[in-house]
């Protein structure tokens, strides 16, 4: 049982050896809607065509998840596999997503710049706990009254800075806006 509504889990595989990596199989959830983000949730689907009220309870169902994960024990429910994020974990993730992303091409200054801050300039959280890593409003499913039902892409969860959680999905809506 989780503290955080997510899909029932099948399957897992800390060691990775299926796909190089830890994952889990999680259930199906049928009767949910969700948040775009292509088109852009701001001017498409479910957030734009609804009124004040909805939008805030989308949003604030979003915050709300946030919340829940940050409350949970990542030692009481066997999350130490995540280990912590280190800066050299961050730069070294962030490296390799951006060689993904340009697929072989040169990488703009801009982030062999940031890459290089990065590596000069080590950054300790004076806390930290579990991170969800990805959260945003489109990774949350909701009831069709817009109350969250589950959370999902866990993907690059971690135990490390959960300002970090905020500061992405303020990113990610910011990024979203007209």
């Amino acid at each position: 049982s989780s503290p955080v509504p997510v899909p029932s889990v099948r399957w897992i595989d800390p060691g990775g050896g299926a796909l190089g990596t830890p994952y889990l199989v999680m259930d199906r959830i049928d009767g949910v809607v969700g948040v775009s983000d292509v088109p852009a949730y701001h001017g498409a689907g479910i957030f734009a065509d609804t009124d004040d009220r909805g939008r805030a309870a989308l949003w604030n169902g979003c915050v709300d998840m946030i919340a829940a994960v940050h409350r949970v024990d990542p030692h009481a429910h066997r999350l130490d596999f995540l280990g912590p994020s280190t800066p050299e974990a961050l730069t070294a993730f962030l490296r390799s997503a951006l060689k993904w992303a340009y697929g072989g091409a040169s990488l703009h200054p801009t982030f062999v710049r940031a890459l290089s801050w990065l590596g000069a300039h080590r950054y300790e959280p004076e806390r930290g706990g579990l991170c969800w890593g990805d959260a945003r409003m489109s990774n949350v499913l909701y009831r069709p009254d817009f109350t969250p039902r589950s959370v999902l892409d866990w993907e690059i969860a971690h135990l490390g800075d959960q300002a970090a959680d905020i500061s992405w999905l303020l990113m990610t809506d910011w990024v979203s806006s007209p």
